[in-house]
């Protein structure tokens, strides 16, 4: 069992930040940033552009929870680590 099992919040990670209207999750890369699309649900975006992750599986959008996409990007944070 892990803390979010226990009722912590995956948005209180410590790397996890609150930034605007979305996350912005640290990485060894830079900043990767969970933002909330209209149309499309929430997306997880890296870069100065904010260009959508993509990884083999696809791009990372159409999260219904900002927790859903955040989860993801932590994990891609700590595979990297």
């Amino acid at each position: 069992m892990n803390d979010y099992t226990r009722g912590v919040s995956i948005l209180e990670d410590p790397w996890v930040t609150k930034s605007g209207d979305g996350y912005e999750v640290a990485t060894n890369a830079g900043l990767m940033r969970v933002l909330p699309n209209d149309a499309l649900g929430w997306g997880v975006y890296a870069g100065d552009n904010l260009g959508l992750v993509t990884t083999g599986q696809g791009s990372l959008i159409g999260y219904a929870t900002p927790e859903a996409a955040v989860e993801v990007a932590l994990n891609l944070a700590k595979a990297e680590r």
